[in-house]
């Protein structure tokens, strides 16, 4: 099931445990909205969803299907018009689909690269765009895409042979680190 609590910088409880689906969940990804609530896409056994859920963890929306069948991984980023990238990985190509902050389909789905990812991590860069690191447990690489999710710059790539646990955060002069096990 999926679940959400609330805690504060201390890192003590400020709710009780919310349950905001009533399946099998896991490979979260959370952001959060402009309005407030929260957006969390995941994969439930059998297809990838998000839900919504409120500042307290309530569920206000979902759980809504974006991706019928298997999902390896899923990242979500808020993009700067609000609305939010799902990049993810279905085993066998890696592809992004763009939502508005009620899960409603805005573009996409489209394919980013033709590799399967074992893990992803997708970050808003400062020009709107998002950049996509994502590795298939031997090569690490990224991609660029606009605010409509298709693709800007083609695949780099920047660690081999071995790259795993994949993880992007955008530093305050705009660049990006990826961290890696390789």
């Amino acid at each position: 099931f999926g679940h959400t609590v609330l805690v504060n910088s201390n890192a003590a409880p400020l709710t009780g445990i919310n349950q905001y689906t009533a399946s099998y969940n896991e490979k979260n990804s959370a952001v959060r909205l402009g309005n407030g609530n929260v957006m969390i896409a995941s994969y439930n056994g059998t297809d990838g969803v998000l839900s919504v859920v409120n500042s307290t963890g309530t569920p206000v929306i979902g759980p809504i299907t974006f991706k019928s069948g298997y999902l390896n991984c899923v990242s979500a980023a808020l993009l700067l018009n609000g609305n939010v990238l799902l990049a993810y990985s279905d085993g066998t190509v890696t592809e992004t689909l763009v939502v508005d902050v009620n899960g409603t389909t805005q573009s996409g789905p489209y394919p980013v690269l033709s590799y399967p990812s074992s893990y992803i991590s997708a970050v808003t860069l400062n020009n709107g765009n998002a950049l996509i690191a994502q590795d298939d447990g031997a090569s690490g690489r990224t991609v660029v895409v606009n605010q409509t999710g298709a693709l800007m710059v083609g695949e780099n790539t920047f660690s081999t042979p071995t790259t795993s646990f994949t993880r992007a955060v955008k530093l305050t002069n705009g660049n990006v680190l990826i961290a890696y096990t390789g």
